[in-house]
C-alpha cells in the first residue's frame, strides 16, 4: 500500500475525527439547533474547558450536545445551563413540563458535573467568578438589546481562553438582531460562522483560545471556509433530519391509526352512527349561529401537534403542508361540530382545536377579496380597511367592503370571494354566519385586531379601561370574543411586528401590513404646508406649539412619559404652548392634564382645539412646531402601537418627539428623522433643543417627509398587499414574494437627504390642485429664458404650476426668471422660483 493510501486511511481512522460522528443524545425535541450538534461535540473536545456556560436552554438540545463531549471526551469540566424554562414573546411561552421533562434527562446523565439553574441570567451572575467560564452559549432572547446586554453582562466572567457563542445570527425577521451584534462584534475579536440551522457564530474573545479552535477563528482562505461550513452543515442534517423523525413520526402514524379506526367503526356501526347524526343535527339546529367546521374534531386533536410544524416551514410551503393536515382524501365529507367556549389561555387556547381547512392546493386563484369592517365608523376602519382595500385593488385583486351589520344578506356575495378579511369584530351570531359562508365556500379566513389577549385587559395594562369607566371583566370578556374570531382565521394582519408576535400564539400565518396614508390625505398634508409656509411669511403670531393628538381619552398613562418635561418647558417659555383636543362642543376632553399637578398655574399656556375628522387632521398638525408621541414602555398593550403620529405628522413636515416603543425606534432615526426620548431629561433636551433650531425642526422634519413618503405610502403598501397576494397564493411566486420582503428589510434605509437645500427667491400660491407641474432648470440661459417661460405660460391647461430653479448662474439668468415671475405670477396656480446651494445638482 502506498505511502498516500496509508496516510488517507489513517485520516479517516484517525480519533480526532470520533466527535463529529458521536452520537446525539437528546433526539425527540424540538429544537432548531440539532444541525450543530456534530460541531458542539467538536468544540468542547478542542477547547477542553474548564466550566462551561448555557443562557437559554429550552429543551436541551444543544446542552446537551455539550454534556456529551465532556463525556465522551472525559473531561474534568464543570457545566452549567440557565434558563426561566418559561420561554419569551420570540420563542413562545411554556409550562413547566419543558422544564421537568429536561431535568428528567439531564439529572441522571450529567448531575455529577452539571447543574440546571433556574433564573433569569442577570440574576445568576452572582454564582459565577470573574475570569472562571471559558465556553459560553448565548441563546436568550434574541432582539439586539437582549443579546448585547447578555455579553455585555456576562463578559467579565470569561477567561483569557473564552469562546462565546451565538445562535440564530443568520435570521433576519424583525425582532431579531443576534446577526446585527454578530457583525459589530466581528470588528473587535476573530470569528467563524456557520450559516445553517439559522446560523451559528463562533467568536473568540479570549487572549489564549486553544490551539484548533483559534486555527478555526483565524481561517481566511474562501475554499477552507466553504469546505468546513459545508461539512458540519452535511453532518448536522442528520441529526435534524433524525429528531423531525423522533418527533413526528410516533404522532403521525397514531394520527393516521385514530383516522382508520374511525373509518372502521364508521363501516362497521353506520345505522348507529346515523342515529347520532341525526342526533347531532338537532342539537345544530338550536347552535346553527354557533362556528361551522369541516373535520371531524377528534381526528383534528389527534393531528394538534403537527400544526405547530407549518410556524417552522418556509414561508411557501406552509399553505400547502396546512392543505394536507386539513383536506386527506379520508376526511372528506364533511362535519359539523359545535364551536368550543374556552377560558383565557395561559399558552394555548383549546378553541384552536377546531379544524380550520385552507382552500384546496388546485383551486384557481382568482384575488376576490372582502373586507368586513366590525367598526366603520372609527378611523381605525380608515387605516385597516378602506386604505387597505384600496392597496389591494391597486395590488390587483378585485376588492370591496362591508359593514359588519350588512353582512347577512350579503353572504352569497361573501362566499363568492377568494379572501375574506374580518376586521374589529368579536364572535357574535352574524360572525358565525359569516365565517361559515366563508368555510363553506373553501376561501380564506383572514383576521385583522389587536384586541385578542384577554390576560392583557387589566387596568395596569390598558389605562382606557380606567379612563373610560370600564370594568377589566367586561373588556376581558370582549377581548375573549375576539380571540375566537382569530383562532379561526387562516392568516392574521397586523400593523406591527410586536402585534404579529401576540397574534402567531394562535397559529394563524402573520403578515406584518403596517398603516399608512393615501393619495388624498397626502395632497391635503401638503396643501397644509404650503398654507401653513403663506401665513408664516405674513402673519405669524411668534407662539411655538408643542402638540399632542390625542383622539381619545384613553392615553393619560402614555403622556406621563413626557409631562414633566412638557411643563417645565411651558414654565420657562411663556411664548410656548400646549395644543390638545376636546369635542366640538367642548364638554369632552381628549386629555386630562389636571391629573398632571406639574400643570397647576399653566392652564393659560394650553390651547384647546375641537376635534376633527381624519381627513382634516393634516390641517391641525400643520399647526404644531412640534410633535410628541409619549408611550408607557415596557407595556405590551403599547408596544403593538403603530407608527402613525409619527408618519401624520412627517406628512406636514412637523418633527416629531416619541418614546422609544419598537415600532417608533424602528421608524425614527433619532436626529436625523424625528427625535426618541426615554426619561425626562432627555424629553427635555429634545424638546429645548428644537426648540431653539427652527433650521433644525425644518431639517428634521423634512428628512421625516421624504421617509414617510417611502415606508408608509400607498406606493408601498401597494408592493405589500401584492406579496401578500403572491405568498397566500404559495409556490415559486410565493416564495420569491417571500425572499424579497425579507431583502427588503434588510436593505438599509437612505441615511442622506436625497433633495439638496434651496432658497425659495419668490413663491406665490393660489392653494389650488395643479395636475400638472412644469420644472424649469437654469444655469446661464440668459438669451434663452424668458423664451421658454414664456411657452409654459401659454399652455391651455389652467391649473398649472410652475417651478424654476436656478443652479448657481454666473450670468443674468436668475435677475430675468424673477422678474418675470413677478409680473406672471397671477397666471399660475403656484410659482416658486428656488436658488440650489453651491450648484449640488438640485435640478437634476
Amino acid at each position: 500500500m502506498t505511502d498516500d493510501k496509508m496516510d488517507l486511511l489513517g485520516r479517516l481512522s484517525d480519533p480526532a475525527l470520533d466527535p463529529v460522528f458521536a452520537e446525539a443524545s437528546r433526539i425527540g425535541v424540538e429544537s432548531a439547533w440539532f444541525g450543530h450538534v456534530p460541531f458542539a461535540h467538536w468544540l468542547v473536545a478542542a477547547c477542553h474547558p474548564r466550566l462551561l456556560v448555557e443562557l437559554g436552554t429550552h429543551n436541551g438540545a444543544s446542552y446537551a450536545a455539550f454534556c456529551d463531549a465532556v463525556l465522551a471526551s472525559g473531561l474534568p469540566t464543570r457545566a452549567a445551563a440557565i434558563d426561566t424554562w418559561q420561554g419569551d414573546a420570540q420563542a413562545g411561552f411554556y409550562s413547566d413540563n419543558v422544564y421537568e421533562d429536561l431535568k428528567a434527562f439531564h439529572d441522571p446523565r450529567y448531575g455529577a458535573f452539571s447543574t440546571l439553574i433556574r433564573a433569569r441570567f442577570d440574576d445568576a451572575l452572582g454564582g459565577f467568578g470573574d475570569g472562571s467560564i471559558d465556553l459560553l452559549h448565548i441563546d436568550g432572547e434574541h432582539s439586539y438589546a437582549a443579546v448585547r446586554h447578555d455579553f455585555e453582562t456576562w463578559k467579565p466572567k470569561l477567561s483569557d481562553r473564552a469562546v462565546v457563542l451565538f445562535h440564530d445570527s443568520q435570521v433576519r425577521q424583525a425582532g431579531y438582531g443576534v446577526g446585527q451584534l454578530w457583525a459589530e462584534l466581528r470588528l473587535t475579536y476573530p470569528g467563524f460562522e456557520f450559516l445553517h440551522a439559522s446560523g451559528l457564530g463562533v467568536l473568540g474573545v479570549g487572549s489564549r483560545i486553544p490551539g484548533p479552535v483559534a486555527a478555526l477563528l483565524g481561517e481566511t482562505r474562501p475554499d477552507a471556509i466553504d469546505s468546513i461550513r459545508g461539512r458540519f452543515a452535511a453532518l448536522g442534517a442528520r441529526w435534524q433530519r433524525e429528531a423531525e423523525i423522533r418527533v413526528l413520526g410516533p404522532q403521525l402514524e397514531n394520527a393516521l391509526r385514530i383516522a382508520r379506526d374511525t373509518e372502521r367503526a364508521a363501516a362497521e356501526t353506520s345505522t348507529h352512527l346515523n342515529t347520532a347524526l341525526n342526533e347531532l343535527g338537532k342539537v345544530l339546529d338550536d347552535l346553527k349561529r354557533e362556528r361551522q367546521i369541516l373535520l371531524d374534531s377528534t381526528i383534528w386533536r389527534a393531528m394538534a401537534p403537527f400544526r405547530g410544524l407549518a410556524e417552522r416551514l418556509p414561508l411557501a410551503s406552509r399553505q400547502g403542508f396546512r392543505r394536507l393536515m386539513g383536506w386527506g382524501a379520508w376526511l372528506s365529507a364533511p362535519k359539523r361540530v359545535p364551536a368550543i367556549e374556552t377560558p383565557d389561555p395561559p399558552c394555548v387556547p383549546a378553541i384552536r382545536d377546531v379544524a380550520r381547512p385552507l382552500p384546496a392546493a388546485d383551486k384557481p386563484v382568482r384575488h376576490r377579496m372582502i373586507f368586513v369592517s366590525g367598526e366603520p365608523d372609527i378611523p381605525g376602519h380608515v387605516y385597516r380597511v378602506e386604505r387597505y382595500a384600496d392597496s389591494f385593488a391597486v395590488a390587483g385583486a378585485s376588492v370591496s367592503w362591508m359593514r359588519l351589520d350588512e353582512a347577512a344578506p350579503r353572504l352569497g356575495e361573501i362566499a363568492a370571494a377568494d379572501i375574506v378579511v374580518i376586521w374589529r369584530a368579536a364572535s357574535s351570531p352574524a360572525v358565525a354566519d359569516l365565517v361559515a359562508a366563508v368555510r363553506a365556500a373553501g376561501a380564506l379566513l383572514v383576521f385583522d385586531d389587536l384586541m385578542f389577549r384577554p390576560d392583557l385587559a387589566r387596568v395596569d395594562i390598558i389605562d382606557a379601561i380606567r379612563t373610560q369607566n370600564l370594568a377589566e371583566a367586561e373588556v376581558a370578556s370582549f377581548y375573549r370574543r375576539v380571540q375566537q374570531v382569530l383562532v379561526q382565521a387562516d392568516a392574521c394582519f397586523t400593523s406591527t411586528s410586536e402585534l404579529a408576535v401576540h397574534a402567531q400564539r394562535y397559529e394563524p400565518l402573520t403578515y406584518v401590513l403596517p398603516n399608512g396614508f393615501d393619495a388624498e390625505t397626502l395632497h391635503t398634508s401638503r396643501l397644509a404646508v404650503r398654507r401653513r409656509r403663506l401665513m408664516a411669511s405674513t402673519d405669524g403670531d411668534g407662539v411655538l406649539r408643542i402638540g399632542y393628538a390625542a383622539g381619545t381619552r384613553t392615553h393619560q398613562k402614555d403622556f406621563a412619559a413626557a409631562s414633566g418635561a412638557v411643563a417645565r418647558v411651558l414654565t420657562e417659555r411663556p411664548g410656548c404652548r400646549l395644543v390638545l383636543f376636546r369635542g366640538k362642543d367642548g364638554s369632552e376632553r381628549m386629555f386630562d392634564p389636571e391629573e398632571f399637578p406639574a400643570f397647576t398655574g399653566l392652564e393659560n399656556q394650553i390651547e384647546w382645539r375641537d376635534l376633527v375628522a381624519l381627513e382634516d387632521l393634516p390641517n391641525e398638525m400643520a399647526r404644531f412646531d412640534i410633535n410628541i408621541a409619549p408611550l408607557e414602555l415596557n407595556n405590551p398593550f403599547v408596544e403593538a402601537k403603530s407608527e402613525l403620529k409619527y408618519f401624520e405628522a412627517a406628512l406636514v413636515e412637523i418633527p416629531t418627539i416619541a418614546s422609544p416603543t419598537g415600532p417608533l425606534r424602528r421608524a425614527i432615526r433619532d436626529g436625523e428623522t424625528g427625535r426618541l426620548a426615554r426619561t425626562e431629561a432627555e424629553w427635555y433636551a429634545a424638546l429645548t433643543s428644537l426648540l431653539d433650531d427652527p433650521l433644525g425642526r425644518a431639517r428634521l422634519a423634512h428628512a421625516a417627509y421624504l421617509d414617510a413618503l417611502w415606508r408608509f405610502g400607498p406606493e408601498r403598501r401597494a408592493e405589500a398587499a401584492r406579496s401578500v397576494l403572491h405568498q397566500l397564493d404559495g409556490g415559486p411566486d410565493g416564495a420569491r414574494a417571500f425572499e424579497l420582503e425579507c431583502r427588503r428589510a434588510a436593505m438599509p434605509r437612505p441615511t442622506r437627504q436625497l433633495i439638496p437645500e434651496a432658497t425659495t427667491m419668490f413663491e406665490t400660491d393660489r392653494l389650488g390642485r395643479a395636475e400638472v407641474s412644469v420644472i424649469i432648470p437654469l444655469y446661464n440661459y440668459a438669451n434663452y429664458v424668458t423664451e421658454a417661460l414664456d411657452s409654459v405660460r401659454r399652455q391651455s391647461l389652467e391649473m398649472l404650476d410652475l417651478i424654476v430653479i436656478d443652479d448657481c448662474s454666473t450670468d443674468g439668468s436668475l435677475a430675468m426668471a424673477l422678474d418675470w415671475a413677478r409680473q406672471h405670477a397671477s397666471r399660475f396656480n403656484r410659482l416658486l422660483v428656488l436658488r440650489n446651494h453651491e450648484n449640488s445638482g438640485l435640478a437634476a
